[in-house]
Formats: structure tokens, sequence, C-alpha cells
């Protein structure tokens, strides 16, 4: 585990994702929920470089909308990624 930089409650879902240093999005059930304070599951935030290999880099920011049930983040080298979480959330 390494140092949680962002987090951020998917509301009207009892859900909280959390982004870290080395590139993960970590998920977690929260009260209400009958799984409350459990891991549900992680999901690394992998950028193919130019010359092909795989890097990572911390998760400065997320934000989600419910509407799209989509996630959004932002890294240290400025690359952006949605994910689509509506299986999650359901």
């Amino acid at each position: 585990m390494t140092e949680v930089k962002v987090c951020k409650f998917l509301n009207p879902h009892n859900l909280l994702v959390s982004a870290d240093l080395d590139g993960m999005l970590n998920f977690y059930a929260v009260y209400p929920s009958n799984n409350k304070n459990l891991w549900l599951i992680s999901i690394k935030d992998d950028i193919e470089s130019e010359t092909g290999s795989i890097e990572n880099f911390p998760i400065r920011t997320l934000d989600y909308d419910d509407e799209n049930k989509m996630i959004y983040t932002g890294d240290e080298m400025g690359y952006m990624h949605k994910w689509d979480v509506s299986n999650l959330v359901r």
C-alpha cells in the first residue's frame, strides 16, 4: 500500500474510491451498505509510453459523473483517463 493522494464518495452509491502514488484506484463499500468497510476492487492506471513500455504515475485528481457512471482521473504527467464503473455501481 502506498500513500493515498485523493479520494471521493461516489454519491448516491455506497462507494468510496481512492487513488494513490502507484497509480491505483481502490474501491470500497461504505455505510450504509451491508458490505461497509469492505475493499471491492483495485484498478491500475497503466499508461503505454512512446517506447511501448507500461508505466504508472501518481493519480492527483479524480471526479465522478453519476449520470454516465464514469470516473475521470488525471495523473502527475498530465494524462487523463475515463473509467466506466457502471457495473460496479449497479
